[in-house]
């Protein structure tokens, strides 16, 4: 059985926090998934809290008078690196601002029912259901079949004629032969973006973007093709706000 979530959320506004409370329990009632939530209308008290205790998982306002919420976050990923935060915003505009921080997902309060049910039915199934059967994909490999779960795999380099396949155990990588675009074929499906012709990368592992490359949130620095730069910015996009329907597991 699995044990009960405990989330936190830390919005400045009571009506909104209160709205936010009831939204977040229902998702989670409606999917079976037992919770206990923790609401913060200061985020000094949220990281005063995180001292003693930990939660999976923690919405996140923005635009707080005491604290920014992307200051926050970062304070949030140092304190506890196995929380996953979910933004929370009127403000749209800057979503950019929360590469940084690497948030699970960012829910528009304009939007709120809309994106608080499918950002929440995205947590259920690929962080609470990681390690079901349907998280690992398949590769045809030299004597046999090699499987990784789709949520450690970071990254494909394609060195010639064999490509390889980084982990998020920061192990040796691990070795197939065969055709990027087979593999961007395999994998697009499941949350990753081509990002150069030698690239294969895990939306989930992005930490911000440069002008020619991306960094991801164990450092490594993946180039970008020049004429793909504004394109692989707008499927990160979609895929940070859940706009396609095709992620792991489906």
């Amino acid at each position: 059985m699995r044990n009960r979530l405990k989330i936190a959320v830390c919005d400045d506004n009571k009506h909104t926090i209160s709205i936010l409370y009831k939204s977040i329990a229902r998702a989670f009632d409606e999917n079976h998934v037992d919770v206990m939530i923790d609401i913060f209308l200061s985020p000094k008290e949220l990281l005063s809290q995180l001292e003693d205790e930990t939660y999976n998982l923690i919405f996140l306002d923005i635009n707080m008078p005491e604290m920014d919420g992307i200051e926050v976050g970062l304070m949030i990923n140092k304190l506890c690196r196995a929380t996953e935060i979910i933004y929370v915003s009127a403000s749209e505009e800057r979503v950019y601002d929360v590469f940084e921080v690497g948030p699970f997902d960012f829910v528009r309060k304009s939007k709120l029912m809309l994106d608080m049910t499918k950002t929440i039915k995205r947590y259920i199934r690929d962080v609470l259901n990681a390690k079901d059967y349907s998280s690992i994909i398949q590769f045809k490999q030299q004597g046999g079949i090699l499987g990784i779960r789709v949520s450690d795999l970071k990254y494909v380099e394609c060195v010639r004629n064999i490509q390889m396949l980084y982990t998020e155990d920061g192990g040796e990588p691990k070795r197939i032969y065969s055709r990027m675009k087979l593999l961007e074929n395999q994998l697009v499906p499941q949350g990753f973006i081509r990002v150069h012709k030698g690239f294969l990368i895990n939306y989930q592992f992005v930490k911000s973007f440069g002008l020619k490359n991306v960094i991801l949130t164990s450092g490594e620095v993946i180039p970008v093709s020049r004429n793909k730069s504004h394109i692989v910015r707008e499927e990160y996009m979609q895929l940070i706000s859940h706009n396609v329907s095709a992620k792991v597991g489906c």
